[in-house]
C-alpha cells in the first residue's frame, strides 16, 4: 500500500507541474511570435522613417532652389525697370 500511495502521490504532484510547463512553455511561443512580429513592424517602420527624411531633404533644397529662383527673378526685375527708365 505505501508504494501505490507514493506513486498516487508522484503523480497527483508531477500532473500540475507537467500542466504549468505546457502553459508556460505555449505563453512563450505566442511572446516570441509577438516579439518577430514587433520587430518586423519596427524594421519596416525605420525604413518609412529613413525615406520621408530623403523626401523632407530633397523637399528643403527645392526650396533653397526656389528661393534663390525667386531672387534671380526679383534682380531681373529690376534690371530690366531700369533699363525701361533709360530707355523711356
Amino acid at each position: 500500500m505505501p508504494k501505490e500511495e507514493v506513486i498516487i502521490a508522484v503523480i497527483v504532484f508531477l500532473l500540475p507541474v507537467i500542466g504549468l510547463y505546457l502553459k508556460f512553455r505555449d505563453d512563450v511561443k505566442a511572446q516570441e511570435n509577438r516579439m518577430t512580429i514587433l520587430e518586423r513592424d519596427n524594421a519596416h517602420m525605420m525604413k518609412q522613417v529613413e525615406n520621408n527624411i530623403k523626401r523632407l531633404d530633397n523637399h528643403d533644397e527645392q526650396n533653397k532652389i526656389l528661393v534663390a529662383l525667386t531672387e534671380q527673378v526679383r534682380n531681373l526685375s529690376e534690371d530690366i525697370r531700369r533699363i525701361e527708365k533709360k530707355i523711356g
